[in-house]
């Protein structure tokens, strides 16, 4: 406690009355915020391991990722996929021929499928087998018109040839083949059956 002058005269230590200091450490006071204090630290430690702990953990994945970049069947012992014989298919038609779809995504107007033993993805527009495209893995398709016969098409001149891929229009009543690649031979085949 600190003394102050009075102004009524009244008579404390020498003339000075007493208020509390307002500044004075309450003890009950500190030790409650003390508490707290080495409570958030606590936590806030916990939270820091743990996260710690979490990125340093690694995760575990089934995923078998080996296998999402091997070949399919298909590719691996030479098929041949007959695009005329998919074109213009309904789903469940295309099911029958290639087996179930392993993905599908559906957008407003169509719907695009992947099938295991197939390295081809179709996409259906009004439940039709329209557009393909076609994965090569590493086949030795040269970037030419022979290719062609492994897709089930006539082989003919492209009417358009460029250094990375060839294009043929109205090829056996599709609407586009385009066959994409380099000097390695052929990536992948893009085939437009029905719409442009």
């Amino acid at each position: 406690m600190r003394n102050y002058p009075t102004d009524d005269g009244a008579t404390g230590d020498a003339g000075f009355a007493s208020k509390p200091d307002k500044l004075a450490p309450n003890p009950a006071c500190w030790s409650l915020l003390m508490n707290k204090a080495l409570l958030a630290l606590g936590v806030g430690g916990a939270i820091a391991a743990l996260s710690w702990w979490w990125t340093r953990t690694p995760a575990i994945d089934d995923f078998d990722y080996a296998a999402a970049f091997e070949p399919s069947a298909a590719t691996a012992t030479g098929g041949a996929i007959d695009v005329l014989k998919l074109a213009g298919r309904s789903a469940a038609d295309v099911e029958v021929l290639l087996g179930p779809p392993t993905d599908c995504e559906s957008t407003l107007y169509s719907q695009r499928c992947r099938y295991a033993q197939s390295p081809v993805e179709i996409v259906f527009i009004a439940d039709r087998a329209d557009w393909f495209t076609i994965r090569t893995y590493g086949e030795d398709l040269p970037l030419a018109a022979e290719s062609l016969a492994r897709l089930g098409l006539p082989v003919v001149v492209a009417a358009e040839v460029h250094e990375r891929e060839s294009v043929w229009r109205g090829l056996a009543g599709l609407q586009e083949v385009r066959l994409v690649g380099d000097e390695n031979g052929v990536t992948y085949v893009r085939i437009k059956a029905i719409t442009p």
